[in-house]
C-alpha cells in the first residue's frame, strides 16, 4: 500500500483497491474510504480521518478501544434490513451528490474510452526475449518434461508392434495374373497383408494420437497463458497481433522440436522404409508429422483463445474435434464406405491431407516397380504419382463461553521440526522450516501466523502427517497417547470439501452416516446435524444448496461436516478460514469455532493472515513464524507487547503489536530482530519440557495417519448422496450427455449407407489362383 502511495503522488494518477480487513496504517495510506454494504449500498464515502463523525452523525459511537472501520463494516454486513444501514446510505448519498455535482460543474462528462495499441515489431521482439528469459530460467524444465512426454509414448508405440513392420510392401502388378510366375503361397499372402494393415494402423493412430496429445498440451499452456496476456492487452502493454506472433513463433520452435523427435523415433524403431538417397523417405513422413501437429496446435490455441476463461469448454471442444476428425479420416473405420458428404468433409481436414501424406512416404515414392501399385493407396484412394511436395503445398495454400480453568493437558508438541523441499527437475532444494518447537494444549485455539512465505501451511501439513517425507531426522513430533489425538485437516479452498447439488443439512446428514458407520443405529442422526447448526450458526441456511452459500457459511460448513463424527477429531488444522471474508464474518467464524474448542476439548490450530484486535484476543496462543521459518513469538496475545519490549523493539501506545511484529517477520531470518526473538522465544518454550516428556510419547515418523476399512453401508451411503445429487444438481449435466451420446450414435449409424452384414470373408486354401496338391495341403495343415 505504501508503494500504491508512492506511485499516486509521484505520477499523479488514480488508483481505486478493494481490501479486505483493513489495519489502522494501511486505512489513513488511503485519501478516500468508499465502504459498501450487504447488497451493494454505499454507506460510507470520505476521507478515513472523518469516518468517526460520519457515525456520530448517525447516532453510532465507538469507544477508544473500537476501531470506526471495524464498526462500519459490522454494521453494514447485517444489509438493509438494518434500519441503521439506511441511516448511513441516506446521509452518505446526500453529501456525494454535492461533490459529484461539484465535479460535473468543472468537467466534461464523457464515457471511458478503451484504447489500444497499434502492431509493433518491437514490441515482438521484446515479448520474444522475454519468453527466452521465462524459458532459460524456469520453463525449460517444463519443456523438458514435455519433450520427455513425447518421446516416451512415441517408444511405447513403436515398440508394442512388430519390428519388422515396416519392411513389408503391398505392391500389385498391373499387367501379370497374381498367380502367374508367383510362387507365394496363400498363407504368405495373408501373412504380408496382414502387416501391411498393421502399419498402416500404426502410421494412422500415432499420427493421430501426437495430434490429440499436442491439442491436449496446447490448450493446458494457453489458458494460463492468454489469462495473463489479456490482463497486459487490457492495460495497453501491446497490441492482440503481437501477441500472436510471438505464439506462433515459440511454438514454431516447441512443437518442431517434439514433433521431429516423436517422428525419427516412431519411423526407425519400427524399421519403415527409407532406401531413397538422402533420408528422403523419412524426411517426407518427418514433414508430413510435423505439419500434422502443428495443425492441431494452431486449432488447440485458437479454441483457447475464444474460451480461454473456460477451461472444461476449451478441452471439450479440442477434444470432440479430434475424435470427429479421427472418425472421418480412416483412423477408426473405412471413409470410403461412409455417405459422400462425410467424404467431401474429411477432404477439408488437415488431418486428412495429413495421413495422405504419410502414406504416400511409406508405400509411395517409387516403393512400387514400373507396372506395379500399392494396394494401401489405391484403397486409400490416393494415385501413385502424386508427391509429397504437392500434399504438403495444398495445405500450406491459403485457404465466544467462557472456558473452566484446569490443569492443562497438552495435545501435540514439535521439536526442532525442519522441513525441507528436495530438488526435483522443475524446484530447487529449499528450506522450509528451520528446527522451530511449539505445543499444543487441548481445549485451545491457536493462531498460526507470519508473512507468505513463512510456512504455515506446510507446518499445518505435518501436523496432520501429509509432509512427513519433507521432514528431516532431526524432527520429532511427540503426541498425546493417553487421550489418542485424531487429526483432521481443512484446506483453504472449502470447495474441495462440498458437493455441490446438496442442501446443507443433506450434506451434514450424509457426513454422519459415512463418519458413523460403526455406530449404525445408535446415532440420531437429525439432532446431532441440528446440534452442529447451532453450535456454528448455521440453522437458517440449513435448506440452502451449498455451493449457494457464502464462503464464510462455507467454511462453517466443512467444519460442521468434519463434527460429525461420535468419535470427534481433537486436533483440527483449518488453512487460513478468514481469508476472502469479511471483518464481521470472520469474527462469527473464530467466536463458533472458540465455543467447539471448549465444548468438546477439542485443539484448534488456524493460520490467519492480518485479523484484527477482536479475533486476536479470541485465541489462547498465538504462534507467529518469520519469513523463512523461523519462531518469533509463542505465547498469549496479551504478551506480545511486552515481548516486544524484552527484544528492544519500539512499540508505542498508538501501535498494534501484532502489526509490529508482522511487519519485522516479513523481513527474513536474516534480520538480527528477528534471531533475537526467535533465540527468546526457543528458550522460553524450554519450560514445557517436563510436560512434554510426562504427558507425551515420541512418534519418529510422525503422525500416524489411520485409513477406514471397507463398509457395504458406507458405499449404500455415497450411492445415496451421489444419487440426490444427481436429482437436484446434476440432472441437466447428465440429459446433455444422453443428448450427445444419442446423436454421436446417429452420426455414426449415418456414416454407413450400405449393409454391414457382408460375408465373413473366408476362403477355402484351394479356391483361385491358390491351387495347392493334397501333400502341399496335408503339410499347411
Amino acid at each position: 500500500m505504501q508503494c500504491l502511495k508512492g506511485l499516486a503522488q509521484k505520477h499523479d494518477i488514480s488508483i481505486i483497491a478493494s481490501i479486505h480487513q483493513p489495519n489502522t496504517d494501511v486505512l489513513h495510506l488511503c485519501d478516500r474510504l468508499y465502504v459498501l454494504s450487504k447488497g451493494g449500498h454505499c454507506v460510507y464515502w470520505g476521507p478515513p480521518d472523518k469516518l468517526p463523525q460520519h457515525l456520530n452523525s448517525c447516532g453510532i459511537t465507538c469507544d477508544e478501544d473500537q476501531v470506526p472501520i471495524e464498526t462500519l463494516i459490522t454494521i453494514a454486513s447485517k444489509g438493509m434490513s438494518d434500519p441503521v444501514v439506511h441511516e448511513l446510505r441516506a446521509k452518505t448519498t446526500s453529501r456525494a451528490k454535492q461533490e459529484v455535482q461539484e465535479v460535473f460543474s468543472q468537467t466534461d462528462v464523457a464515457l471511458i474510452q478503451h484504447k489500444k495499441k497499434w502492431f509493433s515489431f518491437q514490441d515482438i521482439y521484446l515479448l520474444l526475449c522475454r519468453q527466452s528469459t521465462e524459458v532459460y530460467s524456469y520453463r525449460w524444465r517444463q519443456i523438458s518434461a514435455k519433450t520427455v512426454l513425447f518421446i516416451g509414448i512415441s517408444l511405447a508405440f513403436s515398440l508394442s508392434v512388430n519390428s519388422s513392420v515396416g519392411r513389408y510392401d503391398d505392391c500389385v502388378s498391373l499387367t501379370t495374373s497374381l498367380s502367374a510366375g508367383n510362387d507365394t503361397s496363400c498363407l504368405q499372402m495373408a501373412d504380408r497383408d496382414f502387416m501391411v494393415d498393421q502399419n498402416v494402423n500404426y502410421l494412422l493412430n500415432t499420427l493421430w494420437t501426437f495430434a490429440v496429445l499436442q491439442s491436449v498440451v496446447t490448450v493446458s499452456e494457453k489458458i494460463i497463458a492468454l489469462k495473463i496476456m489479456a490482463n497486459e492487452h487490457q492495460n495497453m502493454w501491446y497490441s492482440s497481433g503481437v501477441y500472436f506472433v510471438t505464439e506462433t513463433l515459440a511454438d514454431l520452435v516447441s512443437v518442431t522440436m517434439n514433433a521431429g523427435a516423436s517422428a525419427a523415433i516412431l519411423f526407425f524403431v519400427s524399421n519403415q522404409p527409407n532406401e531413397l538417397g538422402g533420408n528422403r523417405r523419412f524426411l517426407n513422413y518427418m514433414l508430413a508429422f510435423q505439419l500434422n501437429l502443428h495443425g492441431f496446435d494452431a486449432f488447440a490455441h485458437l479454441v483457447s483463445i475464444i474460451f480461454y476463461k473456460y477451461k472444461s469448454m476449451c478441452f471439450m471442444i479440442d477434444l470432440v474435434y479430434t475424435i470427429i476428425t479421427g472418425v472421418i479420416n480412416n483412423v477408426f473405420m473405412d471413409l470410403h464406405t461412409m455417405p459422400a458428404f462425410v467424404r467431401k468433409l474429411s477432404d477439408l481436414s488437415v488431418f486428412k491431407l495429413t495421413t495422405d501424406a504419410v502414406m504416400i512416404a511409406i508405400y509411395g515414392m517409387d516403393r512400387c516397380p514400373t507396372n506395379w501399385f500399392s494396394q494401401s493407396l489405391f484403397r486409400s484412394h490416393i494415385k501413385n504419382k502424386v508427391s509429397v511436395r504437392n500434399t504438403v503445398d495444398t495445405i500450406m495454400s491459403p485457404d465466544v463461553d467462557c472456558p473452566t480453568e484446569s490443569a492443562p493437558v497438552l495435545s501435540i508438541a514439535w521439536i526442532d521440526m525442519t522441513l525441507k523441499s528436495r530438488q526435483t527437475l522443475f524446484s530447487s532444494e529449499k528450506l522450509i522450516l528451520r528446527r522451530i518447537k511449539g505445543v499444543v494444549e487441548f481445549g485451545s485455539m491457536t493462531a498460526l501466523m507470519g508473512p507468505s512465505g513463512a510456512g504455515k501451511t506446510s507446518l499445518l501439513k505435518a501436523l496432520n502427517g501429509m509432509n512427513s517425507r519433507l521432514m528431516t531426522k532431526e524432527s520429532a513430533i511427540h503426541l498425546n497417547v493417553e487421550t489418542g489425538v485424531r487429526t483432521c485437516f481443512i484446506a483453504q479452498d472449502q470447495r474441495e470439501h462440498l458437493m455441490s447439488g446438496l442442501s446443507v443439512k443433506q450434506a451434514l446428514i450424509y457426513a454422519s452416516k459415512l463418519k458413523n458407520g460403526s455406530f449404525e443405529g445408535r446415532v440420531d442422526h437429525e439432532s446431532n446435524v441440528w446440534q452442529l447448526m447451532d453450535e456454528l450458526a448455521i440453522s437458517d441456511i440449513s435448506a440452502i444448496n451449498v455451493e449457494k452459500c457464502s464462503s464464510g457459511q462455507q467454511k462453517r460448513i466443512v467444519m460442521a461436516m468434519e463434527m460429525t463424527a461420535q468419535l470427534k477429531p481433537n486436533l483440527i488444522c483449518v488453512d487460513e478460514p478468514t481469508s476472502g471474508v469479511d471483518s464481521y464474518s470472520a469474527l462469527l467464524m473464530i467466536q463458533c469455532f472458540k465455543r467447539l474448542s471448549h465444548r468438546h476439548r477439542l485443539s484448534i490450530i488456524t493460520s490467519i493472515h492480518q485479523p484484527n484486535v477482536e479475533i486476536i484476543v479470541l485465541f489462547n496462543r498465538l504462534y507467529i513464524l518469520a519469513k523463512g521459518g523461523l519462531t518469533v513469538y509463542s505465547g498469549p496475545p496479551y504478551g506480545l507487547r511486552q515481548h516486544l519490549s524484552d527484544c528492544h523493539i519500539l512499540c508505542t501506545e498508538n501501535q498494534i503489536p501484532i502489526e509490529v511484529l508482522m511487519k519485522i517477520a516479513a523481513i527474513g531470518v536474516d534480520n538480527e530482530a528477528v534471531i533475537d526473538m526467535s533465540d527468546k522465544t526457543t528458550k522460553e518454550m524450554q519450560e514445557y519440557d517436563d510436560m512434554i516428556a510426562t504427558q507425551l510419547k515420541h512418534f519418529p515418523k510422525g503422525i500416524p495417519i489411520q485409513r477406514k476399512g471397507m463398509s457395504f453401508g458406507e458405499c449404500w451411503h455415497l450411492m445415496g448422496r451421489a444419487l440426490t445429487n444427481t436429482l437436484r444438481s446434476n440432472w441437466k449435466f447428465i440429459g446433455v450427455q444422453v443428448i450427445a451420446y444419442v446423436s454421436l450414435g446417429g452420426f455414426f449409424r449415418a456414416l454407413y449407407d450400405e449393409p454391414l452384414d457382408r460375408a465373413v470373408g473366408c476362403q477355402p486354401l484351394t479356391a483361385g489362383h491358390c491351387d495347392l496338391s493334397a501333400k502341399a495341403i496335408e503339410d499347411t495343415k
